[in-house]
């Protein structure tokens, strides 16, 4: 009897008692796979808001986002090379990003002047990148230039231009028309007086003055006087 009570003791401690249950692995265990939403965020946006308005090219060449600043007094981005349709006008030490090159030039991107958290896209040339010689500064501000005229860069130099007003076109001289705008040597936006006549009028045509005529073959030779 006293072997039976023992053995039923020995049963109750191996088998009687539940398994003490781990709280952090069973929660695990059950716990169902989570499967991470994707997001389509679609394409990626543009670099340039004006991206289908810029000339592309089959053959021009990929450069990766060179950042580099403009050291010609004016920077002319165009929507073509190398003389589309102007985008903006670029002022000394404005940084572009570099994106592709297409004979000599470059195909650039830079925030838009005239509108804050906007980015461009445009073609410039190399000189964008070469301050222009000393010679080509013909102002640094328009108290050098005459009076009646503000000092304007160009991407050429700097240089005195007609001041004038859009209510005051006899300021321009013949053959001008008051439809330049931009900002000054001095940063100051102004409105000057530009060219209105073609590049080449009025351009005499260039002749070799050294060249003497042909000989006429069936004019008399003259008497040698032999």
């Amino acid at each position: 009897m006293r072997n039976l009570a023992l053995a039923l003791s020995l049963s109750l401690a191996l088998f009687g008692c539940p398994k003490k249950k781990n709280a952090g692995a069973d929660a695990a265990a059950d716990a169902e796979p989570v499967v991470a939403a994707i997001v389509d965020s679609g394409p990626a946006a543009p670099e340039a808001t004006n991206v289908n308005d810029v000339a592309r090219f089959g053959d021009e060449a990929k450069i990766d986002r060179e950042v580099a600043k403009t050291e010609a007094p004016l920077t002319i981005a165009r929507k073509a090379p190398p003389y589309g349709d102007p985008v903006a006008r670029l002022a000394r030490a404005t940084e572009v990003t570099k994106i592709a090159s297409h004979d000599g030039r470059f195909l650039v991107t830079f925030a838009n002047p005239k509108k804050a958290g906007e980015r461009l896209m445009g073609w410039v040339g190399p000189e964008a990148f070469k301050a222009p010689a000393a010679a080509a500064q013909k102002c640094k501000a328009d108290k050098e230039c005459a009076a009646g005229f503000v000092c304007i860069p160009h991407e050429t130099g700097t240089k005195c231009e007609k001041s004038c007003a859009p209510t005051n076109t006899a300021a321009c001289p013949a053959k001008y028309e008051c439809k330049g705008e931009g900002a000054n040597a001095e940063g100051k936006m102004v409105q000057y007086c530009v060219s209105i006549a073609p590049p080449d009028a009025g351009a005499p045509r260039q002749t070799d003055a050294g060249a003497a005529p042909p000989a006429d073959a069936s004019a008399p030779k003259g008497d040698s006087g032999k």
